[in-house]
């Protein structure tokens, strides 16, 4: 019975592995998106999955990422990461007090770097994935960054998009400006209220100027797009973007703009949402015995670019709250001096958010308004003060502004008195932690955790393919999916039937008018 019982196990465990998937990971390299990308990596290798992450030499990836899948190194590790690039982009935003175009198109050019450090691999680092017999790749893109579809195109294996920038014309989504700001519209303009006209008129405007510009914008080198075409014939990284099997969107109706969509596209909005840890000892004390609560503050690898004059306004106003203690995740430390740290702020190199979010002490959490933040902060039901700084962090700021989940500062012309306003205004007001704890037990009450749902539909396209959730409107042309054919028509039927309706009012004028003169000539 015992040796059965042995065969049992070991068929069981034969059996669980020939059903086991190999699949690629392809993030954007910045810490923020390789944590998202990597949580749904996590679920696939906890059923079973063979999963391979592609990484950067430089990049820092947690130990629980290493143990949990195989890490692939690519680049040159004397080159700059994406996320430092974005980083000293930034800080031009700094130096022009919030100038988005130069910042624009610092962006352009760090993203085009970054795919040519991807896509300039040799043939070496080809033939080693080709012999990891891959099923599937889940891919970044995001905006004009679209060059990691490349990858799993000259692998020639099917892959899946991941985004928090879906463009309806590429997903094919029948996404109108009425309903909700597209995504490159919330760059430049963030509409109060698609109730009135001119918001609609502005975001109509922006979306039609974004779906010509942005396919224009391409971040790939012409001479890559050309030696990536002897693998496949493609027009352009759109064209590519848009054969994905799948769109996982980092989006959810709790923290979003709310939009039709169609089967290819779910909703995966807090990829990097866990089950948190218990603090570590001191941590917990700290938070357990401040006097009024405990205020996070965290602004992510943008740290890195806020200038020590802003971060001074910020101690300023901390000092005002004196019952308060302040966790700041700061890992430049050493640019300040001891005397300048107030007495209740406590800057920490490394702070773990996720648990230290979960903790019932923490009252407010203050932030640049990254959307992992973002899904942190609403699943474990903490009020949101916003400093957004750049990119999609003022379009998340201004939703959660909206729903009430919290209040938004302008981090490039506020006052310590500005800041202390702000931080008072959020603490104060019940109606902040009222609808952020009523969105937290709507989170956290579902079925699934946004990695599980995303790990099921990746499961389920390997296992049974796409052409059950494909939509007809791929099979159209651009102009058919803008109905601009229909609406040609409807012009030419309007111009013939007002060119016929003129002519026929010009005979009975001529007609009336003869008439009339024949009357006066008799008269």
């Amino acid at each position: 019975m015992v040796v059965l019982g042995i065969w049992i196990d070991i068929l069981i465990l034969l059996l669980g592995r020939s059903l086991a998937y190999r699949i690629l990971l392809s993030p954007a390299q910045t810490k923020s998106d390789v944590s998202a990308i990597a949580g749904l990596g996590q679920e696939l290798a906890s059923r079973g999955h063979d999963v391979y992450i592609l990484a950067r030499e430089g990049l820092s990836l947690p130990e629980s990422v290493q143990s949990q899948m195989t890490v692939i190194r690519y680049g040159d590790p004397e080159r700059k990461i994406l996320g430092d690039a974005i980083k000293a982009s930034t800080q031009s935003l700094f130096e022009s007090r919030g100038n988005i175009w130069k910042f624009v198109l610092n962006i352009v050019s760090v993203l085009t770097e970054e795919c040519e450090a991807l896509l300039s691999q040799d043939n070496l680092f080809y033939y080693n994935l080709s012999q990891l017999n891959l099923d599937m790749a889940v891919v970044d893109v995001a905006g004009i960054y679209k060059c990691t579809v490349l990858l799993p195109h000259r692998l020639n294996i099917p892959y899946i998009c991941h985004t928090h920038v879906i463009e309806p014309w590429i997903a094919r989504l029948p996404w109108l400006p009425s309903l909700a700001p597209t995504p490159h519209t919330q760059l430049f303009y963030i509409p109060a209220n698609l109730s009135q006209f001119i918001d609609r008129l502005l975001c109509s405007l922006c979306a039609a100027a974004a779906s010509i510009a942005v396919p224009l914008m391409e971040s790939c080198e012409p001479e890559i797009l050309k030696k990536y075409l002897r693998y496949g014939n493609f027009h352009s990284l759109d064209e590519l973007a848009s054969r994905s099997l799948l769109w996982l969107q980092s989006n959810d109706p709790l923290l979003s703009w709310h939009y039709p969509t169609m089967p290819h596209v779910v909703d995966v909005g807090g990829l990097t949402i866990r089950t948190p840890q218990p603090l570590p000892t001191g941590l917990q004390t700290l938070i357990s015995s401040s006097g009024e609560g405990t205020v996070l503050v965290a602004f992510g690898t943008m740290i890195s670019a806020i200038p020590m004059e802003i971060v001074r306004q910020m101690f300023a106003a901390f000092q005002r709250l004196p019952r308060y203690t302040f966790l700041w995740s700061f890992p430049n430390r050493s640019d300040l001096s001891i005397s300048e740290v107030p007495a209740n702020v406590h800057l920490h190199a490394w702070l773990p958010q996720i648990d230290v979010l979960s903790h019932p002490g923490l009252q407010l959490f203050i932030t640049s308004g990254g959307m992992n933040s973002m899904y942190e902060a609403i699943y474990h039901g903490v009020p949101i003060l916003a400093m957004p700084i750049a990119g999609e962090q003022h379009q998340n700021a201004k939703i959660i502004e909206m729903k009430g989940f919290g209040h938004v500062i302008d981090i490039f012309s506020f006052t310590p008195g500005d800041l202390y306003d702000g931080i008072n205004y959020v603490l104060t007001t019940a109606s902040f932690r009222n609808k952020t704890q009523r969105a937290s037990r709507i989170f956290q009450e579902r079925s699934e955790t946004p990695r599980q749902v995303a790990a099921r539909w990746v499961e389920h396209v390997l296992k049974h393919g796409n052409e059950h959730l494909k939509s007809h409107a791929f099979d159209l042309s651009w102009w058919s999916f803008w109905l601009l054919d229909v609406m040609a028509v409807l012009v030419l039927i309007f111009l013939v039937n007002s060119y016929i309706g003129w002519l026929v009012c010009r005979s009975l004028f001529h007609s009336w008018s003869g008439q009339q003169g024949q009357k006066n000539k008799t008269e």
